[in-house]
């Protein structure tokens, strides 16, 4: 240790192999840590190791092949799945649906067809598909739009309903 440091910078010294530790280990790797050559140093000083002796245990199983579901695995956890994303969407929709159907300005099937359509429209959105996180605002926002279409798509219809006459029996 100390001799290295003393001799760093200077020309006459040699850098081998043994003398730069192996990298740790990363996380989830399967494959065993190099083993370490003897040392064939020509210094009179010996490098203490700082890392433990490798085992010798042979009841480890060799590194499997990477298969075509071990490689499609990768990209699905870095990307949230589908049904957690629209769980997330329908959580807040129904938040903001939940007091409109309780004063009854909107009906059972206005409540379906509103949660279908808010929710695969966010999800299709382009700011979900890049990953950005879900704003409870804008998405209630949305619900009350599609409250107001809904209440003047049921008033128009009322008033079709009304105005058309009723065919007579002959």
């Amino acid at each position: 240790g100390r001799e290295f440091i003393d001799n760093f910078g200077s020309d006459d010294m040699e850098i081998e192999e043994d003398d730069v530790p192996p990298p740790p280990p990363q996380k989830g790797s399967t494959t065993p840590p190099l083993k370490k050559k003897p040392s064939k140093t020509r210094s009179k000083a010996k490098a203490v190791s700082t890392t433990p002796p490798l085992s010798t245990d042979k009841s480890t199983t060799p590194p499997l092949p990477a298969t075509k579901k071990a490689r499609q695995e990768k990209p699905a956890a870095a990307k949230p799945n589908k049904l957690g994303v629209q769980q997330e969407i329908a959580n807040i929709v129904k938040l903001a649906l939940k007091v409109p159907y309780k004063k009854k300005k909107i009906t059972k099937e206005d409540y379906k067809t509103i949660m279908k359509q808010v929710v695969s429209k966010v999800y299709e959105s382009k700011h979900v598909k890049r990953g950005d996180p879900l704003r409870p605002d804008k998405i209630t926002e949305m619900v009350a739009v599609y409250i107001k279409q809904t209440k003047h798509k049921a008033k128009s219809q009322k008033l079709q309903d009304t105005e058309l006459p009723e065919p007579q029996a002959v």
